[in-house]
């Protein structure tokens, strides 16, 4: 049989065609799903290293102490019997003679003198040579270590400690003859001592420090020297002074000798380095 196509049918077989076509294409342009980015992860931080423990010192073992070695002690040498009685005996025996008139004493010292006036002196030369030429009411004995009578033979003392009597020896004479009384004592603390326009050395053994409770204040005072008679003197301190025996010990010095330098103001030349050594009056 043939087959005839009209132009009626080609027609319609084209836009059958057509249609086929058009469906093909519109399955193929129906876009897939598009995967969803995955996201990105984040990088971790990176740890940190974890630090390592100071490690730690290891103990110093301890030093032990040691005892430090005692010396062994040596035997002391003792003396003999015969040697400690006799040193006892010549003490116990010990006694004070006056001195004769004359004659020299010829000792070392470790320098020269600087002045012949003791009042003044502050060097051990000078000290140490005029320390013989004079005396004081009070002197400390090289032999006890005690305080013992001097130029006064005696003292007392007030129950406060604040009032001493002195007690002079009647049968001290100077150097030239003239007697030694109490008015020589008054004069070398009231005159020379105490006295502003001379640089006593021996000043500052006399200014007593004491602690005024009422003023709440530490206070410096000199004693009183006071006259009672020709061989009687009187201190009073203005504070109890343990060691005030002692330093009694300080030099007396003459008034008939001294009063006229003191008086016109030439203390401080008298008795110079110059000076014949006769003229220098002790006790």
């Amino acid at each position: 049989m043939t087959l005839k196509l009209t132009l009626r049918h080609t027609l319609a077989l084209l836009a059958i065609c057509s249609l086929l076509l058009l469906a093909a294409c519109t399955e193929e342009a129906e876009p897939t799903p598009t995967a969803q980015p995955t996201a990105t992860a984040v990088p971790s931080a990176t740890p940190q290293p974890t630090p390592t423990a100071e490690p730690t010192a290891t103990p110093q073992p301890t030093a032990t102490t040691r005892p430090a070695p005692t010396a062994t002690p040596q035997p002391t040498a003792t003396p003999e019997p015969g040697i400690v009685e006799e040193l006892r005996q010549n003490a116990a025996e010990f006694q004070y003679t006056i001195g004769k008139h004359g004659g020299a004493l010829t000792f070392a010292t470790i320098s020269e003198p600087l002045t012949l006036n003791l009042a003044i002196s502050t060097d051990a030369g000078s000290s140490a040579v005029l320390g013989y030429l004079f005396d004081g009411l009070t002197e400390t004995s090289w032999l006890t270590d005690q305080v013992e009578p001097s130029l006064a033979e005696s003292w007392e003392r007030s129950e406060d400690g604040l009032t001493w009597t002195f007690h002079l020896r009647r049968d001290v004479r100077w150097h030239d003859g003239q007697p030694f009384t109490a008015h020589d004592v008054d004069f070398t603390f009231n005159r020379i001592i105490y006295n502003p326009d001379i640089p006593a050395s021996s000043r500052p053994s006399f200014q007593f420090r004491f602690y005024n409770e009422e003023a709440g204040v530490w206070e410096e005072s000199p004693m009183t020297v006071t006259v009672l008679d020709d061989y009687t003197v009187q201190c009073v301190l203005p504070a109890p002074f343990a060691p005030f025996l002692r330093s009694m010990g300080t030099a007396i010095y003459p008034k008939h000798i001294l009063e006229p330098s003191v008086d016109d103001g030439a203390f401080t030349s008298t008795w110079d380095i110059d000076t014949d050594p006769t003229e220098v009056i002790g006790t």
